[in-house]
């Protein structure tokens, strides 16, 4: 079987998260974008694997897919995808709504997990508290507002997230330190030819 079109695949996935999150308290175009970035990373970080090819850049908000706009565009165009909007507090909640049911055969079962754990995970949060997480992220401190951002940066320790090194990791640690200090001290006293 060929692989689908990764646009299609993209259309599919927003398809699901929209559908899942239906009956959600709190689901607008922010959250919607935290949910595909978070299980996108997830799934790159845990098999090596990217969700979709289509890039995500640093925003105001949190990462948002570079292509969400003409995407889904093309999906309202193409009656896959409506809007709902719903007031919340001084602002309204613009609220994707699937109007067809998603093809999740392209969408391969090992990565579906991520899209799923990403969907529990964020069913009572707001957007504004999925915006706050990613706030504390590497990837936030790294980059500049539009900049897109490589995924290899969810591999860097998130500055608000630091976990404390267990004994054994301060151990080897120091001595990496040491062979390293020992190494460049060697390096920086030639020895002299006589």
């Amino acid at each position: 079987m060929p692989r689908p079109d990764g646009r299609y695949k993209l259309k599919q996935l927003i398809l699901y998260v929209a559908s899942k999150m239906r009956e959600a308290d709190y689901f607008g175009v922010t959250k919607l974008n935290k949910v595909l970035y978070r299980a996108n990373i997830s799934s790159y970080q845990e098999i090596g694997r990217k969700l979709t090819e289509f890039k995500f850049q640093k925003n105001t908000r949190g990462p948002t897919l570079r292509a969400f706009v003409p995407i889904t565009q093309e999906m309202e165009s193409d009656g896959l995808l409506g809007w709902d909007s719903r007031p919340r507090g001084p602002v309204n909640e613009r609220r994707p709504l699937a109007r067809v049911e998603p093809d999740m055969s392209v969408v391969p079962a090992e990565e579906l997990v991520y899209v799923d754990r990403e969907i529990s995970r964020a069913w009572s949060l707001t957007g504004k508290q999925m915006s706050a997480e990613e706030h504390v992220t590497a990837a936030w401190y790294a980059l500049r507002t539009g900049e897109t951002i490589a995924p290899e940066l969810s591999f860097v320790e998130d500055p608000g997230n630091s976990m404390p090194l267990s004994t054994q990791e301060e151990e080897r640690a120091h001595a990496a330190i040491e062979r390293y200090r020992a190494r460049t001290r060697a390096s920086s006293h030639p020895r002299s030819s006589t």
